[in-house]
């Protein structure tokens, strides 16, 4: 039988497997294609529409649509959920504190994933006019609020190992 402990190194190697294989892929396929060779994803503070409309049409017509459909719905959403269920079982005594962090975290991330793949794909097609730079973008905002989460979760994990006298 696999106890708490086992159960949490289970999942954060799970979450850091699938991490590896989204920045291979990243870094291989969508980066070189990406204007300024970096993701929107990686952008602590977000980014407004202009980047993200920009980013989306490089994708596109580099024919990198498939190849990041493939990174964002099945390799990201894995990440999210090996995470979350890393976040639990890492808080796990404080069960109020562990849900709200997880279901937060993995909804805030899904929520990101899917604007930003809708938003490939729409420019996939050619039919996006580009803002101007600076104008508002809720999935810029998204991005900004998972980094957000992702160090309240740390910081949460950080707590508890010190106060238990464990780091």
């Amino acid at each position: 039988m696999i106890g708490l402990g086992g159960a949490r190194f289970l999942a954060g190697l799970a979450a850091f497997g699938c991490l590896a294989a989204m920045i291979w892929i990243a870094q291989t396929r969508i980066a070189p294609v990406a204007p300024d060779g970096v993701l929107l994803q990686t952008r602590v503070f977000g980014y407004d529409t202009h980047d993200l409309w920009t980013f989306a049409l490089a994708i596109g017509r580099a024919g990198e649509v498939q190849a990041y459909r493939t990174m964002v719905l099945w390799l990201d959403s894995a990440f999210v959920l090996c995470f979350a269920a890393f976040t639990v079982l890492a808080l796990w005594p404080n069960r109020v504190l562990a849900f709200t962090l997880a279901v937060l975290y993995a909804a805030t991330d899904l929520m990101e994933n899917l604007r930003l793949l809708e938003a490939v794909e729409l420019a996939a097609g050619g039919a996006v006019d580009i803002p101007e730079p600076g104008t508002l973008s809720v999935v810029g905002y998204l991005t900004g609020q998972k980094y957000f989460l992702l160090a309240m979760i740390a910081g949460s994990i950080l707590h508890r190992r010190l106060t238990e006298g464990k780091i």
